[in-house]
């Protein structure tokens, strides 16, 4: 049986952690206090909106998903769909306040934009966002994207989800650290669990990068990563 794998880099820039709020979880954000003010940090992807007129929709990150009612940029101005157009795939990094909408509904109001790279984009490299001025990160000395061929080679495809002729996309984000190290691995978009678990293995693996810069100083830098496994049918 003919396997396919496909990987593909998207990312965004954290700048370094003293400067954003804590970087928590979706499930870790939906079960803070109440009483809990405090702005935190959460990324995932787009899975369906509620509301097109407001610009409301769900964000799922593997743990949970929560509702983002608005996205606003770093001086509070609301970003319309012109100036943010989104689709359901897309990857947000934003930060906020947990506040409860009716007394039911988890919500972060008016979350502001940390990052976001369009699904449509993720056939290569894409900064946004606070990337102004970002040496990006190198692997192995070369272009981030060099990382997608290196993943491929190293790919095994489970004996489980073989057996089951199982295709999948598995949706992973990761960061490289201010000292090149690969970290934060979650699961944005899971397929089969074997097929997941295949997907961190190998990313896990990776050597050291060249961290990203901005004016020369390391800077945190977050990217979406998708693997495609298939037995050699057509690909969505």
């Amino acid at each position: 049986m003919r396997h396919l794998f496909i990987a593909a880099l998207a990312g965004g820039i954290c700048l370094a952690a003293s400067a954003q709020p804590k970087e928590i979880s979706i499930r870790e954000f939906r079960t803070l206090p109440e009483s809990d003010t405090t702005s935190y940090t959460i990324g995932g992807v787009i899975e369906k909106f509620r509301s097109t007129s407001t610009r409301s929709f769900y964000l799922n990150d593997g743990t949970a998903s929560v509702l983002i009612y608005g996205i606003v940029d770093g001086e509070g101005q609301v970003l319309s769909s012109a100036r943010l157009p989104l689709s359901i795939g897309d990857s947000l990094c934003v930060c906020g306040r947990k506040t409860i909408y009716d007394r039911t509904v988890v919500e972060m109001k008016n979350a502001v934009l940390i990052s976001c790279a369009r699904m449509e984009e993720q056939a290569g490299l894409v900064f946004s966002g606070e990337a102004d001025g970002v040496t990006p990160p190198l692997f192995k000395g070369k272009d981030a994207n060099t990382f997608t061929p290196w993943v491929n080679d190293r790919l095994c495809y489970p004996a489980s989800a073989s057996a089951k002729g199982l295709d999948g996309k598995v949706v992973l984000s990761f960061s490289i650290d201010t000292d090149g190290k690969l970290t934060d691995i979650k699961v944005l978009q899971g397929a089969d669990r074997a097929l997941n678990a295949e997907a961190i293995r190998v990313v896990r693996k990776s050597p050291k990068w060249t961290p990203g810069k901005i004016d020369g100083k390391p800077v945190k830098v977050t990217y979406t990563f998708p693997v495609y496994f298939s037995t050699g049918r057509d690909l969505d």
